[in-house]
């Protein structure tokens, strides 16, 4: 090898509702090939990258983690400024630790009917055996045991999801059953025996990767920052696709800096 590989962390925030998730796939637009254009353009010679969890078509990230070796060191202020709109590193670090976990946030775009109902659904599926009932097979194994919390605001409903590594559309299949609930399709006592193959997958516009849980000395990008909140301001001042989630996400986007 002539060269040293220069290692670097990075935080990443996307909109990924016109992406095909994270992974490359041949003739289509996803968020790897989005970023490795753009460090291309930058005279950026990649080795490897990885992220810490690839989301599907149409879920958003404020803290996707991807790890970047190539074969010099990379301006970051350059790399946000040919990056597509919706996406901007808005962190970086030289080291991190071991993945400890990962939380989510579903918006749910309109108030529950019956959120005693909802919570109580909550409480059981969060813990085994019902937890990792809900998920498609093909992907990562699922979680056995989550947390779960809720929180109103404005005209939607936030709800958090975290746990060491969750299954392939788990979170959107939890979100399933508790949009059946509410519908009163089922009853809560039918959790035990319900069929996961009749459940109805939320809409992935609705998930957010919020954070993946790993020690680093984060250094945050001003300007990485600054677009991700701009471009969200934009969405909700154009009130494009679903307001109240980008609405909700700009503050808990402002919170979590």
């Amino acid at each position: 090898m002539d060269w040293q590989p220069q290692t670097i962390y990075l935080k990443l925030f996307y909109d990924g509702a016109e992406y095909f998730g994270w992974s490359k796939q041949p003739g289509l637009p996803t968020v790897q090939l989005a970023l490795e254009r753009s460090l291309l353009r930058i005279g950026c010679r990649i080795h490897t990258i990885s992220c810490a969890s690839r989301t599907d078509a149409g879920v958003s990230a404020f803290g996707q983690l991807v790890k970047l070796v190539c074969k010099e060191t990379v301006s970051l202020e350059a790399l946000n400024s040919v990056l597509p709109d919706n996406i901007a590193v808005t962190h970086y670090s030289k080291r991190v630790g071991k993945i400890s976990g990962k939380k989510y946030v579903y918006v749910y775009p309109s108030k529950w009917n019956n959120p005693k109902l909802i919570r109580f659904a909550a409480a059981q599926i969060s813990a085994p055996p019902l937890c990792e009932r809900f998920f498609k097979k093909g992907g990562a194994p699922p979680a056995t045991l989550c947390k779960i919390n809720f929180r109103s605001l404005g005209d939607c409903e936030l709800v958090f999801f975290d746990s060491k590594g969750f299954g392939y559309q788990q979170i959107r299949r939890i979100m399933g059953v508790f949009d059946m609930l509410d519908a009163e399709k089922f009853c809560v006592d039918e959790l035990k025996t319900l069929d996961p193959g009749k459940i109805k997958t939320a809409n992935s516009d609705g998930l957010i990767l919020l954070q993946v849980k790993a020690h680093a000395d984060w250094v945050q990008l001003i300007d990485g920052v600054q677009k991700a909140e701009n471009y969200m301001q934009k969405l909700i001042a154009k009130a494009v696709r679903i307001h109240s989630k980008w609405a909700a996400s700009l503050l808990l986007f402002e919170q979590q800096r």
